[in-house]
């Protein structure tokens, strides 16, 4: 399927796939891909829902808050915790798609502003796989995280298991999230210059800025 390899090799050669990327007629493998990634999440969201994991019971909330702090694990929203997750399968899919349309949008009117020639078209294209990629990827690192290290995650954060186990499974979710998303960052930055031909500093805003409307969204209202 066209979505699935351009999602693996913008990964391991972003310079040649873009140049690929950029020559589609259509977003709609692009828009395919956005669409099934949020969708997917929505119905994570759903499932965990239904099967009441959020908020866990109040021990366990409380070792999260202590871990990770209050901001990362209750609602930003001021919303019941046990319909958050409803909530955030609701709006998954509209929340993807805005995070791409504004990446795209950032990067086309900075374009401008630059004397680019690479269109808003061509950046959904690109973002939709160069970002994307590493979301999902942060996603699948995060369900390894609590599926196949979940019964060890609480003893090690009570420090059963000693400093070590505690601080790798503290920093965990937080470096495998701050790491993909800022990957998705330069990888932004880096199909960008495949094609603009910006000088560096043009180059690290474009990466800054659509890397900073994800980094938002998703640190304010995932949970």
């Amino acid at each position: 399927m066209k979505a699935i390899r351009n999602l693996f090799m913008v990964v391991i050669r972003p310079r040649r796939t873009s140049r690929e990327i950029a020559q589609d007629k259509t977003i709609y493998s692009s828009l395919l891909t956005v669409t099934v990634f949020g969708v997917v999440t929505a119905l994570l969201f759903l499932s965990s829902y239904l099967a009441h994991d959020y908020p866990p019971p109040v021990d366990e909330l409380n070792l999260w808050i202590e871990t990770w702090g209050e901001f990362a694990m209750l609602p930003f929203v001021k919303l019941p915790p046990e319909s958050y997750r409803l909530v955030l399968a609701v709006i998954m899919l509209p929340l993807a798609l805005a995070v791409w349309i504004l990446m795209a949008g950032s990067a086309r009117v900075l374009s401008l502003l630059f004397g680019g020639k690479v269109s808003f078209e061509q950046y959904l294209n690109l973002f939709g796989y160069s970002f994307f990629a590493f979301w999902i990827l942060a996603q699948l690192l995060d369900i390894a995280y609590s599926t196949l290290l979940g019964p060890w995650e609480l003893p090690a954060l009570r420090r059963e298991y000693g400093p070590v186990m505690y601080a790798f499974f503290a920093g965990y979710p937080s470096v495998v999230w701050v790491v993909m998303l800022s990957l998705g960052g330069i990888y932004n930055g880096l199909v960008t210059h495949e094609l603009e031909r910006f000088a560096l500093w043009q180059v690290v805003l474009v990466a800054l800025v659509t890397f900073a409307w994800p980094m938002v969204f998703i640190s304010i209202l995932l949970r």
